[in-house]
């Protein structure tokens, strides 16, 4: 899986895995007086789909927690321990 992202610290990610690529970054709000929101664009050739969820910074966090746990379950050895438990 090749990270591709604009600068370290950019907030944004994009990756490739088997043809599919999937982005993840901020985006500013809107309109005035909406929240920013976090994007997630998945984009699968194969299938000829292209999926994009808007996540508020609450959803955002639920969804890293769970792929953290995900992660860590299917690579026990990776680097869990190093992190704090989530908040909340």
């Amino acid at each position: 899986m090749a990270l591709v992202g604009p600068e370290p610290g950019s907030g944004t990610l994009v990756t490739h895995v088997g043809g599919a690529e999937i982005t993840v970054r901020p985006q500013p709000p809107a309109s005035r007086g909406e929240p920013p929101v976090v994007l997630l664009r998945l984009v699968s050739p194969m299938f000829d789909t292209l999926a994009v969820a808007y996540l508020d910074p609450a959803e955002a966090r639920a969804l890293a927690r769970v792929l953290l746990a995900a992660a860590d379950k299917a690579d026990p050895t990776g680097p869990g321990g190093w992190r704090t438990p989530p908040r909340g």
